[in-house]
């Protein structure tokens, strides 16, 4: 039963694989979603991640609003709160969709513990990831992670840069973990996607990406740290939550470490983004 349920978690990811490899030009998603004003909101939805890991531009793909002219946000520093229309096949809905800042903050904070306040809580979390290539928003941060790879002796290069970022990313996930099991919001939430973002920068290790971010069927010990933590967040799939890992490109363009490094090339042409995207509406489709 263990082995199944990651093995079909692991499936997902291949379907999305796939259509990246060999775009279907006539697929589309099975749900639309479309940002509104006005109206009474349900089933709540929240958005986490760590700062520059494209929150907020998913977001923004979500509801059909990137195009030709779209130009990314910068760093969001409070909780945005959005209702939306939810539509999949015949049926509609209204939810809230709440991104919450990356940013160790006491607005991170506030709005974690309104979002999993005793009671309430969302009925499912897409948590954003993106394999270290998270944007540096700040000056800040930029000289705290310049110190302390400095500090452990590696070299400045992209892979030093990308291992900073994995670190923030999984404690980040860590955290998350701990305040959904702590707050009781575990028992409360339906359903979970990990949105492996900015997969068009690193497409052709994508391999690895899966191995890092899925936990191995059948054998715990050989998971990656993000994986164990996973693993238990879902108590191997005997917990009731519904689990996808996905890859995703919410907005192609090359990454800019933000240190002085060469950009990273994106990989995608426009058929493979829009391939890959679908599929991830289509498995959000399946969960809403």
């Amino acid at each position: 039963m263990t082995a199944d349920f990651w093995e079909d978690v692991s499936t997902t990811w291949a379907e999305a694989e796939q259509l990246g490899d060999q775009p279907d030009p006539s697929a589309n998603a099975s749900v639309e979603l479309r940002k509104v004003r006005f109206g009474r909101t349900d089933n709540p939805i929240a958005i986490t991640g760590q700062p520059g890991a494209g929150k907020t531009v998913l977001y923004d793909s979500i509801v059909n609003r990137i195009g030709p002219d779209y130009r990314p946000p910068g760093q969001s520093h409070n909780r945005e709160k959005h209702r939306t229309l939810v539509r999949t096949g015949a049926t509609s809905q209204r939810s809230s969709v709440i991104v919450v800042p990356g940013q160790r903050s006491n607005n991170q904070a506030a709005a974690f513990d309104e979002l999993l306040a005793t009671g309430s809580g969302p009925v499912g979390i897409i948590h954003t990831v993106c394999w270290g290539y998270n944007t540096p928003w700040n000056a800040g941060n930029r000289a705290t992670m310049l110190d302390e790879i400095t500090a452990s002796g590696e070299p400045l290069d992209d892979a030093s840069v990308r291992a900073w970022h994995l670190a923030g990313e999984l404690a980040d996930f860590r955290v998350l973990a701990e305040k959904l099991a702590i707050s009781g919001a575990l028992e409360r939430l339906r359903w979970l996607i990990v949105a492996v973002g900015k997969c068009d920068l690193f497409w052709s290790e994508i391999a690895a990406a899966r191995e890092y971010y899925i936990p191995v069927p059948g054998h715990p010990t050989a998971d990656s740290p993000f994986g164990e933590v996973l693993r238990g967040l879902t108590a191997d799939g005997k917990n009731d939550v519904r689990l996808a890992v996905v890859p995703i490109s919410s907005y192609s363009k090359d990454h800019d470490f933000g240190v002085g490094l060469a950009k990273q090339r994106h990989q995608f042409d426009a058929a493979q983004a829009a391939a890959v995207r679908n599929q991830f509406f289509t498995v959000l489709g399946r969960f809403l």
